[in-house]
C-alpha cells in the first residue's frame, strides 16, 4: 500500500470545508499533507449533508495522499482511517463502546462521534474527518444525535488532542502500510464486528431493506442477505444494527 505518513501540516483560521480546500489547493501540496482549520463554515459528509462543529471544539481536518489509481482507491482509504479514529477513541472510551458503523462513521453507542468522508479530485485522495472532542452547541436537529470525546474542556489542551490525532493516524499507517489496498476493506470488517448482524439499510430515495450482514467485498460494498434470502452488495446507504 503505497501511503506515507502525515508530515506537511497546515493550520488554518477559518475555512469553508477543509475538503474542498484541500482538493482546490491539491497541486500546490506534498503527498502527506493535513489541513486543520480552527473553524468550518460548510462541512458536509454524505449526501451533502452538514457537518456540525464550533471553533476549537471539534476537529476539522483533511488528509491528502497523491497518485491515486481511482476513485474506488480514494474510498478504501476510509476504512483506514476509522481504524486509526478507533485507536485514538481507545485511549479516552470503553472500546466496548465504539461502534465502526459502515461505511464512513464512529458511534459510540447510537450516537454519533466520528464522520469521514473520502473524496477523489486530480488523482488523489482527499479523506476529510471530522471529529467532536469536546461538547459544542449543536443545532436541534442533530443536539439528541451526537456524542462528544471527552465532553468538558477544562481538563485537556485541544492542541495536545490535535497533536495525538495525528500521531495515532500515522501509527495506523505505519501499521498497515505492508498490506495490499484492497485488504482494508477485510481489515475493517473484523474489526468491525458486524458478520452475522441484523441490519436495516436505507438508500438515498428513502427506500430500505433489511437482513443480515455476511460480508464485505475489496471495494467496500456490504454484503447482505436480505429477508427474502437474496444476496446483495450495497455500495451506499444509511445502516441501522437491528441487534
Amino acid at each position: 500500500m503505497k501511503i506515507t505518513t502525515f508530515k506537511n501540516i497546515i493550520n488554518l483560521e477559518s475555512v469553508d470545508s477543509t475538503n474542498t480546500f484541500l482538493k482546490n489547493n491539491s497541486e500546490k501540496y506534498p503527498d502527506g499533507t493535513v489541513v486543520f482549520a480552527k473553524e468550518q463554515l460548510n462541512g458536509k459528509g454524505r449526501f451533502d449533508r452538514k457537518w456540525e462543529g464550533e471553533k476549537e471544539r471539534s476537529i476539522f481536518s483533511s488528509f491528502l495522499i497523491k497518485n491515486i489509481a481511482s476513485p474506488s482507491d480514494a474510498i478504501k482509504y476510509t476504512f483506514l482511517f476509522s481504524l486509526g479514529v478507533k485507536s485514538l477513541l481507545e485511549k479516552y472510551i470503553d472500546k466496548n463502546k465504539i461502534v465502526l458503523k459502515w461505511p464512513n462513521d464512529i458511534l459510540i453507542g447510537n450516537k454519533k462521534i466520528c464522520g469521514i468522508l473520502s473524496e477523489y479530485s486530480r488523482r488523489s485522495a482527499v479523506i476529510g474527518i471530522g471529529l467532536n472532542v469536546f461538547n459544542f452547541d449543536s443545532s436541534q436537529e442533530i443536539s439528541d444525535l451526537y456524542i462528544a470525546m471527552l465532553g468538558v474542556a477544562e481538563d485537556y489542551d485541544f492542541e495536545t488532542i490535535k497533536d495525538e490525532f495525528i500521531e495515532t493516524i500515522n501509527s495506523t499507517v505505519q501499521k498497515y502500510r505492508k498490506l495490499d489496498i484492497d485488504s482494508l476493506t477485510n481489515v475493517w470488517f473484523k474489526e468491525a464486528g458486524i458478520c452475522g448482524k441484523k441490519v436495516e439499510i436505507k438508500d438515498s430515495n428513502r427506500e430500505s431493506l433489511s437482513g443480515v450482514v455476511t460480508g464485505i467485498n475489496e471495494i467496500g460494498e456490504l454484503i447482505i442477505t436480505t429477508d427474502e434470502g437474496v444476496v446483495k452488495s450495497i455500495n451506499s446507504g444509511d445502516i441501522c444494527y437491528n441487534d
